[in-house]
């Protein structure tokens, strides 16, 4: 089994008050998913510590599985039926994501 793999891309970064309040947005390719999942620092290290409040992605990605964000992981969870977790091993695909959170001064 492989580990979980992904290319994860800033696309845009808005501060929405002065206190560190953002929208940031990234493009994610899941190339390999693992159901041990693996926190994405390409986005976590934007974010203060326990900052990131919400994640808005894409419902289906390019391939057309589905994703939810797992805070406890900071990593995407795949499934690819409803309920049904993707396998490990898959080519996930590309999607889109939207973090709102606290950003790193």
């Amino acid at each position: 089994m492989a580990a979980y793999a992904e290319t994860t891309t800033l696309v845009d970064k808005q501060r929405l008050e002065p206190g560190g309040l953002s929208i940031c947005t990234f493009t994610v390719n899941l190339t390999n998913y693992n159901s041990t999942l693996a926190a994405i620092t390409d986005i976590t290290d934007h974010f203060q510590t326990n900052g990131i409040k919400t994640v808005i992605c894409d419902s289906v990605s390019d391939e057309g599985y589905w994703q939810i964000w797992v805070s406890a992981s900071n990593a995407f969870k795949a499934f690819k039926a409803a309920a049904t977790e993707q396998d490990d091993d898959t080519d996930h695909g590309q999607f889109n994501a939207i973090v709102i959170g606290y950003i790193k001064q």
